[in-house]
């Protein structure tokens, strides 16, 4: 999986043309998350395109908004995509937890639905949509949480773009540990050290020079 800052740290894509995408292969799947997403977005992404690897089909995702309602609606998608984010909601809003939310709160507003939203580390508007699509919430509320949630979001995204640069910022190894995973970078320095890989195998690896060895091995265990 890469991030498009891993790939490159100026690298800006509209995520209202690509969210993620995933490619699927046998020997070297790949999955990739548009980091200019709010991460709550990324993880929603994440899974979206975890489920395209588990069902061996690619796909690229966008900003469509599913109406599972709808079978008019659904014929209008590829039925992958629509079964991708079916599975993507179960799994990060299951329906048998909103039983409890409908117990506890006779009326759903904007703020509640940001507070559950963040308990289950998903974005407001895929909440919103998710209780659209269980018929929690009517229309005319979802129309007015869309509109307040997009116009924070613009806010989020403006505020993002603004800010300003850091100095300094990750160090070398840091971005290198991030970029091959800490799993993967920890994998091959530890065969490198058994003696089970060559340094010459683990320097393509890992993309690092073998006499840099001792310096990654201080931030990989830090």
């Amino acid at each position: 999986m890469s991030l498009s800052s891993n790939i490159h740290s100026h690298l800006k894509i509209d995520i209202n043309e690509v969210k993620g995408f995933a490619v699927s292969d046998k020997y070297a799947p790949f999955i990739f998350v548009n980091s200019a997403d709010g991460k709550n977005s990324q993880l929603f992404t994440l899974i979206h395109e975890l489920t395209h690897l588990w069902i061996n089909a690619s796909g690229v995702s966008s900003f469509d908004l599913i109406d599972f309602r709808n079978s008019e609606d659904l014929r209008r998608y590829d039925p992958i995509e629509v079964l991708c984010n079916r599975v993507t909601a179960e799994i990060l809003m299951p329906k048998s937890s909103f039983s409890s939310i409908l117990r506890n709160h006779k009326t759903i507003t904007p703020q509640i639905v940001e507070r559950i939203a963040k308990e289950l580390r998903v974005s407001s508007f895929a909440l919103s949509v998710r209780l659209l699509n269980l018929n929690i919430i009517s229309e005319i509320q979802f129309n007015q949480f869309r509109k307040a949630f997009k116009d924070k979001y613009d806010e989020y995204l403006e505020l993002q773009a603004n800010k300003p640069k850091q100095k300094g910022g990750p160090s070398y190894y840091v971005l290198k540990i991030r970029k091959n995973s800490r799993a993967f970078t920890a994998y091959i320095y530890g065969y490198y050290k058994s003696g089970k890989i060559t340094g010459y195998e683990a320097n393509k690896l890992l993309d690092i020079e073998v006499s840099n060895f001792k310096k990654l091995e201080k931030h990989l265990y830090a």
